[in-house]
């Protein structure tokens, strides 16, 4: 390692999220929702949704390095999965939701994905090829919708979930 301005310490997410809630926590991120309306939260309230998916994700016993897919838009639930999925010790895979339904299906099992995160609008998408794959939970990203029979709202996920007894895993990124 070189001496001087490097500086010595793992750059992952964990840090990354401590570092934003601490020294960003006040400030807004601003979403566009697909209605044109906006969503408005802190990185504060950012960083606690996803501990709280990280909680919620480990009661539904994914284990470090099992596989998360997501089939979704830019949305701010999706952020909170891309980045509160892998601090949590688990595997991100998102999927292109403009494959056709034989590739998703492919895709999702050649990664053994356990759950799938979907957005509302892409659930038809889903359904075509959710009987071919291994996924054992779909939680489906609503803004207040019904949600089909035999999946999880998104919502309800993280809501029943304690932030309190998340602690991030020590990687090793070195």
């Amino acid at each position: 390692m070189l001496e001087g301005l490097a500086q010595d310490f793992q750059l992952t997410l964990p840090y990354i999220l401590r570092r934003a809630e601490q020294l960003y926590g006040y400030r807004e991120i601003v979403t566009r929702r697909p209605d044109k309306s906006f969503h408005r939260h802190t990185y504060a309230d950012f960083v606690s949704r996803t501990k709280k998916l990280a909680v919620a994700l480990g009661n539904l016993r994914l284990e470090p390095g099992d596989r998360v897919g997501t089939l979704g838009w830019n949305t701010y639930q999706h952020l909170e999965a891309y980045l509160g999925v892998p601090s949590s010790g688990l595997v991100l895979h998102t999927l292109n939701p403009r494959l056709h339904e034989d590739d998703l299906a492919y895709i999702a099992n050649h990664a053994e994905d356990r759950v799938m995160i979907i957005d509302e609008t892409l659930v038809p998408v889903f359904e075509k090829f959710r009987q071919k794959t291994g996924v054992e939970h779909a939680v489906v990203v609503t803004e207040g919708g019904d949600v089909p029979e035999g999946m999880i709202s998104y919502e309800d996920l993280i809501g029943d979930a304690d932030e309190a007894t998340f602690e991030y895993p020590d990687f090793d990124e070195k």
